[in-house]
């Protein structure tokens, strides 16, 4: 409370400022999904804000079943990363920190909290002056309003107010304290919300209106104050199968939607409904059947209680599903155990929940099977809604936020294990991994960091021989699902390497259209061939598909990129203005595959990026018309190493920008700054990492051959627009 009581956004970290914007998806009216991440403390993995030199690191990889993602430590206030932050934005998802108080210790904050700091010098008045001029109210804003402060200065979305601490009797009864609390919860959300548009408050169940911790695992009366005062409950881990349908016909009682109300699974499976680990879906399921929202705590079970190596694999079990043949046996979990011994194990889980301790009870099962009539083991997925991906514009180069080599462009930068979170990027929201059959292949998609065009992944898609199957040897591989208008014309652009010469590799399209566009698209709009309508989306709208071939047929048509990558842009014309009113929009892209008998490829193709931007105008050509960067040496010392008469450089750089206004268009804004060594001549280059704000930390810097630091600020369609260097010395 001290740091909270001193801290000003003067003293800020711009280091730790998020710079990626939220960005908007399309509303959804199903359930909601927050996800509350504690893992090992805190602040482990994600604690470097320029990376590691490491590529195993937990990451999330399904945001495309999430709405909001908090970030929990059990320090007083958990502030999430900047990289989680980035990360959460790109994807559309909100980034909430944490304000904790809990057990005896910290009732004295507690108290602080609600009625401020009693210091004369900020102008702070005493419990009884406040009393003497109001009786029916003693909270101060002092603490809410830099809550709101460290949210707006931060670039995060909101608070989980977690108290687990009861209120003293000093100055006065619990009961009132907890009345009052509710009333400054209120105005700590009014003033969210008008200072961070779209932002939240969460209010964790455990405090009740009377001033004291009891958990109620439901919506009542006790914490019902709390929830009309707040954006959400977050409902602790010991309810039952009807308690979803109580709270929603409760939040529905109260003028308030059911989805406010999330009900919490713990993943380590420590008391909680449906015994969470790899039967975490159940909560999911039982929440959804009462029309309530989810949150999952601790969803990094699967990273800590496994091999981290096979972390992708255990964690697409948790949220996919898959054969009952892929999962791990149940076994002693000390026999299972990746910290050590089984006491230790027990201290590391007592500090992973919202909870130090919990109840002696054991986990309720709705004793529903887990598997459905052919052996496949249910997923979170089965029951979480699909989001679309972020609109209006949908760029992606199936960036994990960690990798093996970094590349820019097809060029390789960086030749070891890399992870940096804020470059985590849109990856596929469909399941692209799903075998399909064609002819005698299987087919599926992969995320791989062998060959990437920029960052560190790229999406192959993959071959294995299976048994002949009758019909047409053609397969589709989806990968997106979007609502992206493209009434005033589109841009797309796809970025590939097709290895096959016998079968045919294409991307495919399906555009929601009405009749009468449809009727007028190869006249007015493309020479895309429409194909005959598969579908309807909706009453007024058919379902077409256009199909864009990759093979070598089609080479003239292409670009070729740095190291043997193609280039293939795609422009469709705006509507003409008599039907702008019927509608047009892209609705989801994949793989198509026509496979002949003769293939033998292992890998078909090698996708590297993809965009579809709502303008009748190619993207700029990669590193073109680059305006300039001015840097300057912030700070900047050199000290001699233990032992050796070298001496490293220890500096902060930082640039602005000669650009001017910003280009309107979102997608023309900095993502991020790459940040290299380069001769006088610009020809030899060493790659020294990224940068998500207008600095970076060089530490420890050796002598080099080179004379210049270079700097390129990369916007979020993969292109330069800016450079700008410094000598080194």
């Amino acid at each position: 409370m001290t740091e909270l009581n001193h801290w000003t956004p003067s003293g800020g970290n711009v280091f730790n400022i998020a710079t990626v914007p939220r960005r908007t998806r399309p509303q959804h009216t199903t359930p909601n999904m927050m996800l509350c991440h504690d893992m090992a403390g805190g602040y482990v993995e994600d604690y470097a804000i320029q990376g590691n030199n490491y590529s195993t690191i937990y990451n999330v990889q399904y945001w495309q079943y999430v709405d909001t993602f908090i970030y929990f430590s059990h320090n007083r206030v958990t502030i999430p990363p900047v990289v989680w932050t980035n990360a959460m934005h790109r994807n559309g998802v909100s980034s909430l920190g944490t304000f904790l108080v809990e057990g005896e210790s910290g009732t004295p904050d507690l108290d602080t909290f609600l009625m401020g700091p009693n210091d004369q010098s900020k102008n702070q008045t005493t419990v009884a002056d406040k009393q003497k001029k109001n009786p029916k109210r003693i909270w101060s804003t002092y603490y809410p309003d830099k809550l709101v402060a460290l949210a707006k200065y931060y670039g995060f979305d909101g608070w989980l107010i977690n108290i687990e601490s009861n209120f003293s009797r000093h100055d006065a009864s619990p009961q009132f304290k907890g009345q009052q609390l509710a009333e400054l919860m209120q105005y700590l959300t009014t003033k969210m919300h008008k200072e961070i548009p779209g932002s939240s408050i969460i209010w964790y169940d455990a405090l009740t209106v009377n001033g004291e911790v009891d958990y109620q695992n439901e919506l009542n009366k006790w914490n019902a104050p709390f929830f009309e005062a707040t954006d959400g409950l977050f409902v602790n881990y010991w309810w039952e199968a009807n308690y979803p349908e109580k709270a929603a016909r409760l939040a529905k009682k109260e003028g308030r939607t059911p989805k406010d109300v999330y009900f919490g699974t713990d993943v380590w499976g420590r008391g909680t409904y449906g015994g969470g680990q790899y039967n975490t879906y159940k909560g999911v399921e039982a929440s959804d059947k009462g029309g309530t929202s989810s949150v999952l705590f601790a969803m990094a079970w699967t990273y800590q209680h496994f091999n981290e190596k096979n972390f992708n694999f255990y964690d697409r079990l948790l949220w996919m599903g898959g054969p009952s043949s892929d999962y791990p046996p149940e076994t002693n979990e000390e026999e299972k155990d990746d910290y050590g011994s089984a006491t230790k194990r027990q201290k590391q889980k007592e500090r992973q929940g919202v909870l130090r301790k919990r109840a002696a009870k054991d986990a309720v099962d709705d004793n529903s099977n887990e598997y459905d009539q052919e052996g496949w083991h249910k997923g979170i997925a089965d029951f979480d809604k699909l989001r679309d991906v972020p609109v209006p514009w949908f760029a992606t180069w199936f960036d994990r936020g960690y990798g093996s080599v970094f590349c820019f462009q097809g060029e390789r930068l960086l030749h070891q294990a890399w992870s940096q979170l804020s470059h985590q990027g849109i990856l596929p929201n469909l399941d692209y991994r799903k075998p399909v059959h064609a002819g005698h292949l299987v087919l599926q998609g992969l995320l791989s960091d062998r060959d990437p065009y920029m960052s560190g992944t790229s999406l192959i898609l993959k071959a294995t021989a299976g048994k002949e199957t009758a019909g047409p040897a053609v397969a589709k591989v989806p990968l997106y699902r979007m609502k992206l208008d493209m009434r005033q014309g589109t841009s797309m652009r796809f970025i590939y390497k097709v290895n096959t010469r016998v079968s045919q590799v294409s991307i495919y399209c399906h555009l929601s259209l009405h009749p009468e566009v449809a009727s007028v698209w190869k006249d007015k709009v493309s020479d895309l061939p429409l194909v005959t309508p598969a579908g309807s989306s909706n009453g007024t709208h058919g379902l077409y598909e256009v199909e864009v071939p990759l093979g070598s047929d089609f080479q003239q048509q292409a670009a070729t990129g740095s190291n043997d990558w193609t280039i293939k842009d795609i422009q469709t014309n705006a509507l003409p203005d008599s039907l702008l009113a019927s509608g047009a929009m892209v609705e989801e892209i994949g793989w198509k595959i026509h496979v002949n008998p003769d293939e033998d490829k292992t890998v078909l193709a090698n996708l590297g990026y993809l965009s579809v931007i709502p303008a009748n105008s190619p993207p700029p050509a990669p590193s073109s018309n680059a305006t300039a960067l001015n840097l300057q040496w912030q700070t900047k010392e050199y000290h001699a190493t233990h032992g050796s008469k070298d001496k490293l450089l220890w500096a902060t750089l930082g640039w602005t920008s000669n650009a001017g206004p910003s280009n309107a268009e979102m997608w023309s804004e900095t993502d991020y700054f790459i940040v290299s060594l380069v001769d006088a001549h610009q020809t030899n280059k060493l790659f020294l990492g990224t940068a998500f704000v207008d600095q970076y930390r060089i530490s420890g810097l050796g002598p080099n051959q080179f004379s210049y630091v270079k700097v390129e600020a990369v916007d979020r369609l993969g292109h330069v627009k800016a450079e700008g260097t410094i000598a080194l010395n």
